[in-house]
């Protein structure tokens, strides 16, 4: 991961380019099934290098943004996380995204605008239940706060 994390200074998205996925892999997997607190944080600095690396490189009209492509797998494999109710791998998922979304600005703004609408729709599912189930024990009132006149 160290050197995964030095490459992705010195090379661009051309020599990575066929990596990609597999590079995706493993750092997915030494972030999600790390026993080592020192080694989930070496995956996300990688994940943060190369995502950094990605970001660096000029887009041409006709040339396929794998900036974009590689966030997609990400954000694929991380999305349904967020939405476990075990939530067991929704720390190591949100980690990861973020380690992605700070590599640069472009990727911020790929990693925000697909994960936070996901989390509003989930806090607005899951903050209605309590109040449905408070509605239906107290016959239907609506909640009155007391120091509200």
């Amino acid at each position: 991961l160290q050197t995964l994390n030095a490459c992705c200074a010195v090379y661009g998205q051309k020599e990575l380019k066929d990596f990609l996925p597999s590079l995706w892999a493993s750092i997915r997997r030494e972030v999600f099934q790390t026993a080592s607190e020192r080694v989930e944080a070496e995956g996300l600095a990688a994940l943060h290098s190369l995502t950094a690396c990605l970001s660096r490189s000029v887009l041409r009209a006709d040339a396929e943004d794998l900036l974009d492509s590689f966030l997609s797998n990400i954000l694929q494999d991380c999305r349904h996380h967020l939405c476990e109710p075990d939530m067991k791998l929704v720390w190591p998922s949100a980690k990861l995204l973020q380690a992605a979304a700070g590599a640069s600005a472009r990727a911020c703004d790929s990693v925000t605008s697909n994960v936070l609408p996901l989390l509003l729709e989930q806090f607005h599912k899951h903050s209605q239940y309590p109040l449905k189930r408070y509605r239906a024990a107290s016959g239907g009132q609506s909640l009155k706060c007391s120091w509200v006149s």
